[in-house]
């Protein structure tokens, strides 16, 4: 951003240079409006507006699809995010689920064998 506003004040002291230089007057004509005197530094200028306002205009709808699919990603992602932890909830609700089996498997086995009482040393 620094960087930027660098290149922008260089570029105005430029332009500032550049019309102070260029004080000409000079005749100047356009569809049926004519004059004689106007400095050819305002000219210029008015010629670079223009240009930049047209190349602006030109490029508004690429700016504007960008900004849309930016948008858009960012709906999605957040969608996406959304899910994540919905599946990271359910992970965790089926992992307790799982130990809460195995618990009640271990604790099934133990009376079993409380119950059956000592195997025989074949069985083991």
């Amino acid at each position: 951003m620094i960087a930027l506003t660098f290149i922008a004040v260089v570029i105005a002291v430029l332009t500032v240079i550049f019309a102070l230089q260029n004080l000409t007057p000079v005749a100047l004509t356009f569809l049926m409006w004519q004059t004689d005197h106007v400095s050819l530094a305002l000219v210029l200028l008015f010629a670079v507006a223009a240009g930049v306002l047209i190349g602006l205009l030109a490029a508004a709808p690429a700016l504007m699809r960008g900004a849309w699919s930016r948008i858009t990603h960012n709906r999605q992602v957040t969608a996406l995010e959304a899910r994540g932890q919905a599946y990271l909830r359910q992970i965790a609700l089926i992992e307790h689920e799982l130990q809460a089996q195995v618990r009640r498997a271990e604790a099934a086995e133990k009376k079993l064998r409380q119950v059956a009482g000592p195997q025989p040393a074949a069985l083991r």
